[in-house]
């Protein structure tokens, strides 16, 4: 976690599906300053209803890849293909470090993409909401925690993801348009 600049020493590691339900529930993550972000709660079915608010939704025209030589002649770029310069996408990835940083609390879940284990990669999510590992933790394969320790230890992720979604981009930085941002870096696999 250091070497990604993570610094906050309230890190839940891996918690389970129960862990993330009760992380959900508490009033700190209920909060939100933006008013349009609607209740937490567990519906009659038994499954965690959240509102992301102004956030809900896909962002494709706010995606962003960055532009090297991994990506240069092997991306189609266009409409939803967005380039991004490194030294654009190095200063909006300190801004989420920096907001992680500052939570009360971070959530990590590890799991692997990809059903097969020959091409799966591990990867590693790093997020400030609960429900967002919650979701991560159920679209990603999972294994056991001691399982996962001893895999992501050897070599660590193949690719780590940080959500510092309630944090605003810089919409005056180059590359951005509005205060969404989601950015993809083959290089450093992030």
């Amino acid at each position: 976690m250091k070497a990604l600049g993570i610094t906050n020493p309230e890190i839940v590691f891996n918690p389970s599906v129960a862990e993330l339900y009760e992380y959900a529930l508490k009033p700190e993550h209920m909060e939100s300053p933006d008013p349009t972000v609607g209740d937490t709660t567990i519906t009659a079915t038994g499954a965690l209803s959240c509102s992301s608010g102004s956030k809900m939704g896909r962002t494709p025209k706010e995606n962003r890849i960055v532009l090297d030589d991994i990506t240069r002649d092997d991306v189609h770029w266009g409409e939803i293909n967005i380039p991004m310069e490194p030294e654009n996408f190095a200063r909006n990835r300190q801004r989420a470090v920096d907001f992680l940083n500052m939570r009360k609390r971070i959530f990590v879940t590890d799991g692997y993409a990809g059903w097969d284990d020959e091409y799966s990669k591990k990867v590693r999510v790093i997020v400030s909401r609960p429900y967002h590992a919650l979701f991560m933790k159920q679209m990603l394969r999972r294994d056991t925690v001691d399982n996962l320790r001893a895999s992501f230890a050897e070599t660590g992720p193949d690719f780590t993801i940080l959500n510092a979604g309630e944090f605003v981009a810089d919409a005056n930085m180059d590359d951005m348009t509005s205060q969404t941002s989601v950015n993809v870096n083959f290089t450093t696999k992030e």
